[in-house]
């Protein structure tokens, strides 16, 4: 009787940990691949929402001209931005910023931050189709350097590091059937003076370390 009762307890003890087993079983995994493609669309979608806000007529460097005084003026702005995804769903993004210009020492200094939603937001890649629904946060810094013709943007330069982070959580979906979550801190940086850009942090639990010439140069 007693080795009989030793085998149930064997048997119960085997049973148990095949159940944990399958409780345990390792998330799904987007693959590097996957990683450095969300990473560049991410930073190439608030870079272009950035540059296209700035670009405006009412935060530019040059619509500051009509009110400039000798004194460093400040001015507060909003701006709220969305955009399709390549095969469906949307990112949005909007925030806030305040642009001081120093007349004597002739800069424009731009500080910013806000918000961003990818909702449905469905892009091919190699062989499936990911999408990623998440929100995250955003901070973003740029500077420019005023020239000899004044207050006109011509003659006006791209000056110091700008610098934009990235943090925030998502889910993700492939068409394949996989899907999981993540979650990020970005960290890009132009230097201006050197023309280069990184961009560097984690994704996913993913180191990402990527570098490129920023501006390309007219040799001409």
């Amino acid at each position: 009787m007693p080795r009989t009762f030793h085998l149930l307890l064997v048997s119960s003890a085997v049973a148990f940990a095949a159940c944990g087993d399958q409780a345990i079983a390792p998330q799904a995994q987007l693959s590097d691949q996957d990683v450095q493609a969300l990473v560049v669309r991410l930073d190439g979608t608030m870079m272009g929402f950035l540059d296209d806000v700035w670009g405006a007529s009412n935060v530019s460097p040059s619509s500051a001209g009509a009110a400039l005084g000798d004194d460093p003026r400040v001015w507060n702005y909003s701006w709220w931005k969305t955009r399709d995804c390549h095969t469906a769903g949307s990112f949005t993004a909007e925030g806030t910023g305040q642009r001081t210009w120093d007349a004597d020492a002739l800069t424009f200094d731009v500080a910013s931050s806000g918000t961003k939603t990818r909702a449905e937001c469905a892009r091919p890649g190699d062989e499936v189709t990911i999408t990623v629904d998440g929100i995250g946060d955003w901070t973003h810094q740029r500077h420019y350097l005023g020239g000899e013709e004044g207050l006109s943007t011509k003659g006006r330069e791209p000056t110091g590091s700008w610098i934009t982070t990235y943090d925030g959580a998502f889910d993700w979906a492939k068409s394949s059937g996989e899907n999981g979550s993540c979650t990020y801190e970005l960290t890009s940086t132009i230097d201006t003076e050197a023309n280069t850009k990184t961009l560097v942090g984690t994704y996913c639990d993913r180191v990402v370390d990527r570098s490129k010439t920023w501006r390309k140069v007219d040799d001409g």
